[in-house]
């Protein structure tokens, strides 16, 4: 089985997301490096994880945060950044680089297409995350400018139902999911994840 788009799953922090998460054919696992955060990843509990899997390429999630002074001993393909400023700077790290901008409101589209536009030739892709309803007739009309314009992964509200409709209307580079807590070690509810990946399941030859 794969998935009829990439899939990003964010906030990684246990071996049961990261697993499940790779068996389902997801291309990107993120890592949460900022230590103030509930679901910041220790080097040492990102390389257990990461030595679990194959096929699966890891981000460095750095929300505001500059990079921890062990980056070097994560294993990341990527880092991600909520602060367009910082990108000079983390280029020097020698990663592609994701930059991720809130999409709660249309006014908060529109800001992102002008900082896209001024940031691109920095970037990987860029991820569009937060509450907004992809239902919206406004909403649809700016996604829909902003994918046609630039590589963007959407972490939006998808619901099971409905995501394959929006993904061939708006055409995504990918779509992004949120990993959770365990419930205890090695047992974990993916009811609500695996209902949108479940959704996106394709027939491979």
């Amino acid at each position: 089985m794969g998935l009829c788009t990439a899939v990003k799953v964010s906030r990684v922090n246990n071996l049961s997301d990261a697993r499940y998460c790779a068996g389902m054919g997801v291309r990107w696992i993120g890592f949460c490096l900022d230590a103030t955060e509930p679901a910041y990843l220790p080097f040492s509990k990102a390389l257990e994880i990461a030595s679990w899997l194959s096929g699966v390429a890891f981000i460095g999630e750095l929300y505001r945060e500059l990079p921890p002074s062990d980056i070097h001993r994560y294993p990341l393909d990527y880092l991600q950044t909520d602060c367009p400023e910082k990108l000079p700077l983390l280029q020097s790290y020698g990663l592609p680089l994701v930059l991720r901008l809130p999409a709660h409101t249309p006014a908060d589209l529109l800001k992102a297409q002008q900082i896209m536009s001024e940031n691109a030739h920095w970037v990987e892709f860029f991820l569009l995350e937060g509450n907004l309803s992809p239902e919206v007739e406004t909403v649809q009309t700016l996604l829909k400018q902003i994918c046609r314009q630039y590589p963007t992964l959407l972490g939006l509200r998808f619901s099971p139902a409905c995501v394959l409709e929006h993904i061939h209307s708006f055409q995504p580079y990918g779509i992004a999911l949120q990993g959770g807590f365990e419930i205890k070690p090695g047992l974990k509810d993916f009811d609500e994840m695996a209902a949108i990946l479940e959704a996106l399941e394709i027939e491979e030859d």
